[in-house]
């Protein structure tokens, strides 16, 4: 078909006129770039462009490391423009000679680590975004390549798969270095080594001259106090550990250069040794969002910001955990938030009437119902990949126990739930072989249907997510055997996929109330901290 040659919408929806200024915007680029979308939808006034660009982005802006995103991180959320002019830099050479010069148990680094570590590093320019982590984990797959040493790393996975991309809109990744590159974590190398292998960290850094290093590592420490020679320049990008913030962001290098420190802890710490906190995750996607902020130069710290880093930091500061997490330890985390939510769901069930836009949001937001869905998903999920990852002869008595526990808990909430839509009454259970649900539907639907007629607007939306919750966890059972004692047959990740789609509905709950409320939102000079002297950085 010759687009230039008809008025007639192409399959129907897009005129050759509409292609033809396409074509013009094209044709613009006379030397300089035009940024262009990386996707168009064109259409009438109100023909829904706004609806099919939301139906197609919606999954990836509010679920991140398998949570529900704070409502309030995506309006932090812009693309990243590329700086202009980009002037080579030698950090990925140097990180090349470094490992090369080093030897192993007597043995070369092999080259295909040495590869890798410069892939991370990319790109060789200077400026943008670092990311500083501790040292390589022990086992990578490094003879695979680097994209299978990312997609198997907890830690690169969390930060270049999942945050990365929906923080920044879509960048290319960021560069990544380690603090000991090439280092084992149960080698003890000799000190004068291990220090000279960070100052040339440092120096890399220092030839990379970013505008902003997220600092996500930290000196091994002993009751608070570093274990670690801390002489060095490499100091000067150590984190400060969960929730706080450095007084003085900006730190000039000793070629004048200025940089930008974001504080942040390391992914593992709460993808592995705190799976069941979801705040630890919002702080991580946040820290990350403030990075890209302060390289845009229009980030503005809020009131709220600064609550979840407290949260965080008192939460983690009452656990000391050197190890992962166990499944007996799981259970019980798991028991506690779906306690939580079954504390929280009463008092809105029996609520039919709306408060006021402000008054509603801010109560919703101070009961962290998100957050305890949010820890309940994360908690069965890792019980589930546990049970997933042993042979079933090879599981311990205690995690076998813990995981018929974690299914005697989920069959409590449904009934607390199925008890309080029905008004105090308890319907029977259900008994045929092959039945869905441990209740009949019908009976749930009808209880849900007596309650709708007295709610207002909110509250009838709350109502709808309630109902939900409690319709899908009743069906996510299946009767098995009923004799000699009445069995159901689950499957525990489907547990977490119900929870996980009630937290990221009630966020949706929340977007819309807060822009009602007048206090909703924190003005943006609300409760802004001490970044003025950083929100300006030159990346050009």
């Amino acid at each position: 078909m010759d687009t230039h040659s008809s008025t007639t919408p192409v399959g129907g929806f897009v005129s050759s006129t509409l292609l033809e200024k396409i074509d013009k915007l094209f044709a613009c680029n006379a030397g300089e770039y035009v940024d262009l979308p990386q996707l168009v939808v064109i259409g009438d006034q109100s023909s829904g462009k706004s609806s099919v660009l939301e139906g197609l982005t919606e999954p990836s802006s509010r679920v991140c490391l398998d949570i529900a995103i704070d409502h309030r991180i995506p309006a932090t959320l812009k693309p990243l423009h590329a700086p202009r002019k980009c002037s080579s830099s030698r950090h990925l050479r140097m990180i090349q000679e470094l490992g090369y010069s080093l030897r192993r148990g007597g043995q070369a680094i092999p080259r295909d680590e040495i590869a890798t570590a410069a892939y991370l590093a990319r790109p060789d320019t200077k400026g943008g975004i670092c990311f500083i982590l501790q040292q390589p984990a022990d086992h990578h797959p490094y003879n695979l390549g680097a994209d299978s040493v990312i997609e198997s790393s907890p830690t690169l996975r969390a930060l270049l798969i999942e945050i990365w991309p929906i923080v920044s809109c879509g960048a290319p990744s960021p560069t990544v270095l380690d603090r000991l590159p090439f280092v084992r974590s149960y080698e003890e190398p000799d000190l004068d080594v291990r220090h000279y292998i960070q100052e040339r960290t440092f120096a890399m850094i220092e030839a990379k001259c970013p505008d902003v290093v997220v600092c996500m590592w930290r000196y091994k420490r002993g009751n608070g106090i570093a274990q670690e020679d801390r002489t060095g320049n490499v100091a000067a990008v150590e984190g400060l550990g969960v929730g706080q913030v450095f007084g003085r962001p900006t730190h000039v290098m000793a070629s004048g250069h200025r940089i930008v420190r974001v504080n942040a802890f390391h992914p593992s710490f709460a993808m592995n040794y705190n799976p069941d906190l979801s705040c630890l995750r919002q702080l991580l996607i946040l820290e990350v969002a403030q990075a890209c902020g302060l390289y845009r130069g229009d980030w503005l710290n809020k009131r709220w910001m600064d609550e979840l880093r407290e949260r965080c930091k008192s939460i983690t500061r009452e656990r000391s955990r050197a190890q992962e997490m166990d499944v007996p330890q799981l259970a019980i985390e798991y028991k506690r938030n779906l306690e939580s939510t079954a504390a929280f769901v009463e008092p809105q069930i029996e609520t039919s009437h709306d408060h006021d836009p402000a008054i509603r949001y801010r109560y919703l937001v101070g009961k962290n119902i998100t957050e305890s869905l949010n820890n309940a998903s994360l908690c069965i999920r890792a019980i589930h990949c546990m049970g997933e990852s042993i042979d079933p002869d090879d599981i311990d008595k205690t995690s076998s126990e813990a995981i018929e526990n974690s299914s005697r808990y989920t069959i409590g909430f449904v009934h607390r739930l199925v008890k309080v839509l029905l008004i105090g009454s308890e319907p029977d259970r259900n008994t045929s072989i092959g039945c869905i649900g441990l209740y009949d539907a019908s009976v749930i639907d009808a209880g849900l249907r007596a309650r709708r007629q007295n709610y207002d607007v909110t509250a009838a939306k709350i109502h709808k997510i309630l109902g939900e919750l409690c319709r899908r966890m009743n069906s996510s059972f299946t009767v098995g055997e009923v004799y000699p004692k009445r069995t159901f047959r689950f499957t525990l990740y489907e547990w977490s996929k119900i929870l996980l789609s009630t937290a990221i509905d009630f966020e949706k709950l929340l977007s819309e109330l807060a822009p009602l409320s007048k206090n909703g939102f924190q003005s943006d000079m609300d409760g802004i901290t001490n970044f003025f002297d950083t929100l300006c950085l030159d990346t050009t």
